[in-house]
């Protein structure tokens, strides 16, 4: 019989998107299951009659499966349309999102408010200084118009399907109750609960939790790596104890800590703002506000205070929390690199947590200052870190350059997780495939075999070793894992696993994101020639994927 070992492949600068199947399917939740034949017939009648009437319900109205549909979000058990409003956490980053109550989904993860003279047929969900108006978001101060009365005859937008996340698809309130679950409930992996739902050919119960195995390697494998960097072993156990179960990936009530002796008062955090500018430093503004709402600025530097080729530094102290940082350019050419090599750099109690040299009109991310990423970390998450970053600091270090460490990111692992749950389906072939449209790195992992031998849970400093060391003398593009675990420019990560039974064993599969993404513009240094990936790889910034993971910069 033969033994499947490691299928690796390259890493690429690729995005993930939000694994959702369609959300326009979902039904009334609290439907017995010998009705739903009946009532999906009902209601896809009664779509098809509502079709040309563009009616839709707004926020808190009632609803059925007769009904009009809801403006945004879904019908819930309770007979009442619901959406996330202002900042309430949502799927589609930076995209049109059916369950926000604007239908807005920000560059944060969260609904963003209505703009002026845009619809608000769901609510007055509009910006601050503007009202709902006939139907527009207007001026607080505008008579123009009475304020629009929602029912179904007066609702006059484009009618949308009920929407309700059927068993499986991604949900907001890991462990508790969810009015966008069809089901009403969401497990604590941040999936719909029902029943056994049907993943490409792979079936999962929704209703239980995976459970990691407790399978230690009983056999070396069978080939070793062709040169290993000097030891430096992986921790047994990370410093703080993480709690046995990963937690919600976006809580809702995220734990923050402060440092002191840094200058600012007990509890605050000092976050420092350096810009770099190019010949044409007028160009360049920025301001730190509050994420609740932009009008509360904290600090700010207009167009034309700073000179040409100059470096300036702002430090303040906040309290621990969300914030928005933006920075413009006048005339939209950025900081970098027609006219100089100027860069943006935000640090957090003297760490930096962002660095951008290549917007051009505008950029803005959210600061999650004093945040803690290491709760709700497991102990094999911790040694995932561990592992990449006891390798980074060697690889740094040796290279003469400073260190730069990786940051878990909770919404990283769980989105690398979904992709390794749908790769199962793909056990019986040889290779392994990145998720497109995926603008974070990806680094992929694969073993198939008895559960004594190629099938067993290898320990994460194992795997992450079979991106570096095996790859340790390769040229680029064969050393593609190792430059992209390795990539200085990187700053947070989060790894996720999958398994399943298979022949008699097990099939086993890791992937790891990376935000930036590495192995980035490798054309431009002719990475293929000689050691021509090294400058990029250890460079202090690069222009691939986001600055931060969906959470945003800590």
């Amino acid at each position: 019989m033969r033994k499947f070992g490691f299928i690796l492949t390259l890493s690429a600068a690729i995005k993930v998107e939000c694994a959702c199947a369609d959300r326009n399917n979902g039904f009334v939740r609290g439907l017995k299951q010998e009705e739903l034949t009946a009532k999906r017939l009902m209601n896809s009648l009664s779509t098809r009659e509502l079709e040309s009437s563009e009616v839709c319900l707004s926020s808190k109205s009632y609803c059925d499966f007769t009904s009009a549909p809801c403006c945004q979000g879904g019908c819930t058990s309770a007979n009442t349309c619901y959406c996330q409003q202002n900042q309430g956490l949502c799927f589609n980053v930076g995209k049109e999102d059916n369950f926000c109550c604007s239908n807005k989904c920000g560059s944060d993860g969260r609904c963003e408010c209505i703009a002026e003279d845009e619809s608000c047929a769901a609510g007055d969900f509009c910006c601050d200084g503007l009202t709902c108006k006939g139907g527009k978001c207007v001026d607080s101060g505008s008579n123009d118009a009475s304020i629009l009365v929602f029912d179904v005859s007066e609702s006059n937008t484009n009618r949308k399907s009920n929407v309700c996340q059927p068993a499986g698809e991604l949900c907001f309130n890991a462990g508790g109750d969810d009015v966008f679950c069809c089901s009403g409930k969401c497990g604590s992996n941040r999936r719909c609960k029902g029943s056994n739902a049907n993943y490409n050919g792979v079936e999962i119960n929704l209703n239980s939790e995976p459970t990691p195995s407790n399978n230690k390697p009983t056999q070396k494998p069978r080939r070793r790596p062709s040169q290993a960097p000097t030891d430096a072993p992986v921790t047994e156990k990370p410093t703080r104890k993480p709690s046995p179960k990963p937690q919600s990936i976006a809580q809702s009530s995220p734990v923050f800590t402060s440092k002191s002796s840094n200058g600012c008062d007990s509890g605050e955090v000092k976050v420092t703002v350096e810009i770099k500018t190019d010949k044409w430093g007028g160009d360049t503004s920025w301001f730190l506000a509050s994420a609740d709402s932009v009008d509360k600025k904290i600090v700010e530097v207009k167009s034309g205070q700073y000179e040409a080729y100059s470096v300036n530094t702002v430090d303040t102290c906040v309290s621990p929390g969300a914030y928005n940082f933006t920075v413009y350019d006048e005339y939209g050419d950025g900081v970098c690199c027609a006219y100089g090599d100027g860069h943006i750099r935000v640090l957090l109690d003297d760490r930096e947590v962002l660095h951008n040299e290549f917007f051009k009109k505008m950029f803005t991310q959210t600061l999650k200052v004093g945040y803690d990423p290491t709760v709700g970390m497991t102990e094999r998450e911790a040694l995932y870190l561990d592992a990449h970053n006891t390798r980074r600091k060697e690889w740094h270090e040796s290279n003469n350059v400073s260190y730069v460490p990786l940051t878990w990111s909770h919404q990283l692992a769980f989105e690398a997780r979904l992709w390794a749950e749908k790769l199962l389906v793909n056990c019986s072939i040889a290779g392994i495939e990145h998720e497109h449209n995926v603008t974070e790195g990806e680094n992929l992992a694969k073993n198939v075999g008895l559960e004594e031998t190629w099938g067993q849970l290898y320990p994460p400093t194992k795997i992450v070793g079979r991106w570096v060391e095996w790859e340790i003398l390769r040229p680029y593009p064969g050393n593609a894992h190792l430059t992209q675990a390795l990539w200085r420019p990187s700053k947070y990560m989060g790894c996720g696993e999958s398994v399943k039974d298979f022949r008699n064993g097990k099939c086993r599969v890791q992937v790891c994101r990376y935000s930036r993404a590495g192995n980035c513009d490798m054309g431009r240094y002719n990475a293929t020639f000689d050691k021509n990936w090294l400058p990029p790889m250890l460079a202090d910034t690069s222009r691939c994927g986001p600055d931060c993971p969906p959470e945003g910069c800590y």
